[in-house]
């Protein structure tokens, strides 16, 4: 009895333990390949199964940036105002592209002025709301701000990072630059923490130290305070 026992554990164990490794891989590959389970909330509150929403999006057209960051389903895209240029002629830069393959994934959109041409990054992972409101009605007749770093970079050997606010107004459904304050030159972004109220935001980052004659270029830490206004959004440096 014993002997016939153990003949049918063992004969369960050899069926039994490879329909389970089908099993599993058939899921594995309905979540990494099909994404079937993988559901996304819109803004507006609508859930679209993920395979479905990115066929509407070449179907019809709509910002991969805006569904990405924002999660609203719109063909106008994200624009960038490009710094430094004058305030009578302003440059803005449409954001069309995800770059996932950045250690930072990144929305991303090139630029050509006269004889220049650059690109402008957003950091995909540090949007950040700085009035973020959990009731729906509130949050439909309110606008919402965030803030986001940014690089941008030209022909030459520069890469200036920028702090960006964005405004969102819930019943268009549309986002809006309002306002860049610059960080500098090739730096290494460590926090952004925006106070309880988002009435401030501090930045510490890593500067080139550029008076240093060593053969590396040592960093030094730097910490800086800007507030956010809102009648009109824009930032002020904390004296």
């Amino acid at each position: 009895m014993a002997y016939k026992k153990r003949f049918w554990i063992v004969l369960v164990a050899l069926i039994g333990i490879p329909v389970l490794v089908l099993l599993a891989s058939i899921g594995i590959y309905r979540f990494n390949f099909t994404n079937a389970d993988i559901y996304m909330e819109l803004a507006d509150g609508e859930v679209v199964q993920y395979d479905d929403l990115m066929r509407e999006i070449e179907e019809h057209g709509y910002s991969k940036v805006m569904l990405s960051l924002f999660s609203i389903r719109t063909k106008e895209d994200l624009k960038i105002q490009l710094p430094e240029q004058p305030a009578e002629t302003p440059v803005w830069v449409p954001l069309r592209n995800i770059d996932s393959q950045a250690t930072h994934r990144s929305a991303v959109g090139d630029y050509t002025l006269a004889e220049e041409s650059g690109t402008v990054a957003l950091s995909y992972d540090t949007v950040q709301a700085l009035n973020p409101v959990t009731d729906k009605q509130t949050a439909e007749n309110q606008h919402t701000l965030f803030i986001a770093p940014f690089s941008v970079s030209d022909q030459g050997t520069g890469l200036f990072y920028y702090l960006g606010l964005f405004e969102q107004d819930n019943q268009k459904m549309s986002v809006h630059h309002r306002d860049s304050f610059l960080l500098g030159n090739r730096v290494n972004i460590v926090s952004i923490q925006p106070d309880n109220q988002g009435r401030s935001v501090t930045v510490e980052y890593m500067e080139r130290n550029t008076d240093s004659n060593a053969g590396f270029t040592p960093q030094q830490p730097v910490s800086v305070t800007v507030n956010v206004a809102t009648d009109p959004v824009r930032f002020s440096v904390t004296p």
